[in-house]
């Protein structure tokens, strides 16, 4: 292994104490090195709070003049939530930058790189670029999309079912599978189900991941779609940050006043969104619910519906990615057609696979 891919790995891994908070800003570490010697590091923590280089920069004091500056992303040029880091890599009088690409996000795109080789300063591409595209690809892939990366993730049993035949079972997994759930949760800006798996299983879709401390999570925020907008609001009403019920048409809620509208004032925690499809208007537009979510600053949502929501998502190929936990146990159910959603799927590649007692977790993104 080379020096660059050694410190780029290091900038990667820290980059990673980010997963919890950082969205919708991209996961971001920074090493410097000044003579072989790692002198400053940094990690982004969260949006509105001092990005990867500037804490490295301040760490490393005046031995970040001359040294190398290893990124996973290219820096910022533009005024957000905080300052442009090329600015303070610039007057830190850095010798090199190395990066592994260009930030895909319109507002630097090449204008981090142009201004630091304009200030004298050398940028190196294509260091780790695979693995610096696998830990943000979320983040990419909203930035060149212009909507949420979606996760579907479903548990079943051995033959391929969703629910048990058994109706005093409620759980396929363990519960080890149900705290990695958690940790997933804990990484996307929403979770997504179906009016029907909101009345039949009554989900908190809260991120409680164990032996993390609740204060570094960010809940993500609850989507909850019903063509017809008939939810009962009891269900949510008390749960922390916000919920957005999508419906393909006005409904007047009338049996649910703890609902607030997204016009005007919104007082409540419970939303409704409008979206009819143009072909159909009795269907939600998915489409437009993801482009809505990207606009919103939510990079990826995690679909967790049920078999009808799944089916939807992939039937206009809207899935990147799936997270599927199996259970070594039959269902119980006899002549039941498994998994309609994944019929005819193909083209995935699969990244990560783990067991959890008897369950097996296998993650996998299409091909593109």
């Amino acid at each position: 292994m080379n020096d660059h891919a050694y410190f780029m790995q290091r900038a990667l891994s820290l980059a990673a104490h980010g997963r919890f908070t950082a969205h919708p800003n991209p996961m971001v570490g920074c090493v410097i090195v000044n003579d072989g010697n790692i002198v400053g590091e940094g990690w982004h923590v969260r949006p509105g709070t001092p990005h990867a280089e500037v804490y490295a920069l301040h760490q490393a004091g005046s031995l970040a003049a001359g040294a190398d500056v290893y990124i996973n992303l290219e820096p910022c040029s533009h005024f957000g939530r905080t300052p442009p880091c090329v600015d303070a890599l610039i007057a830190a009088k850095v010798k090199r930058v190395i990066i592994p690409f260009t930030d895909p996000n319109p507002r630097v795109n090449g204008n981090g790189i142009n201004q630091l080789q304009q200030a004298g300063i050398e940028v190196i591409t294509g260091v780790e670029a695979k693995k610096a595209a696998a830990l943000n690809r979320m983040f990419l892939h909203a930035m060149a999309t212009r909507r949420a990366y979606v996760i579907a993730k479903w548990a079943m049993t051995l033959d391929g079912q969703l629910t048990l035949a058994n109706p005093h079972q409620r759980w396929i997994t363990s519960e080890d599978a149900r705290n990695h759930t958690h940790l997933q949760r804990a990484q996307v800006g929403a979770i997504l189900i179906g009016a029907n798996t909101l009345r039949l299983d009554k989900p908190q879709l809260t991120a409680r991941p164990p032996n993390i401390d609740p204060a570094t999570i960010k809940h993500p925020r609850r989507i909850i779609l019903s063509s017809h907008g008939n939810i009962d609001s009891s269900l949510l009403s008390k749960l922390p940050g916000e919920t957005w019920v999508v419906s393909a048409k006005e409904n007047s809620f009338s049996p649910y006043p703890s609902f607030a509208r997204e016009e005007g004032n919104v007082t409540g925690k419970i939303h409704q969104l409008i979206m009819p499809h143009e072909k159909n208007p009795n269907r939600i537009d998915l489409q437009q619910l993801l482009t809505w979510l990207f606009e919103q600053e939510c990079n990826s949502v995690l679909v967790e519906g049920g078999a009808h929501t799944l089916t939807a998502f992939f039937q206009e190929d809207l899935v990147d990615e799936t997270h599927i936990y199996q259970a070594l146990m039959h269902s119980g159910w006899v002549d039941k057609p498994a998994l309609p959603f994944f019929v005819n799927q193909q083209n995935w590649t699969v990244h990560e696979s783990q067991h959890f007692e008897q369950d097996i977790f296998i993650r996998a993104t299409k091909h593109v």
